[in-house]
């Protein structure tokens, strides 16, 4: 069974620093025990876009990853059409300067 909403505050203010209250904060907005989820979860899916700290909230650490290998597959896929068009003017050229 899932802790309170009570006693997992209590255990993420027990470090020191900003990130800690911000999940103390997002944890008594959202956090229900009864709920699918680890408390971070419940946070990363949380839908109060209007809240000041929204976009700092907590996210899960795979979440974090697979957002970071889009991010990379992206600029690959961009770098692979970028250097297959660079190929193909350098070939234009070539045909222009043999003629």
């Amino acid at each position: 069974m899932k802790k309170p909403k009570s006693e997992v505050i209590s255990f993420i203010l027990r470090k020191p620093g900003l990130r800690a209250r911000i999940n103390a904060h997002c944890v008594a907005c959202i956090y229900d025990n009864q709920s699918v989820g680890t408390w971070r979860k419940q946070v990363e899916d949380c839908t109060v876009e209007d809240c000041s700290l929204y976009d700092v909230r907590a996210k899960c650490r795979h979440s974090a990853a697979e957002s970071n290998l889009e991010h990379i597959d992206r600029v690959l896929v961009s770098q692979r059409a970028e250097g297959s068009e660079t190929q193909q003017f350098d070939s234009k050229n070539k045909q222009e300067l043999r003629s």
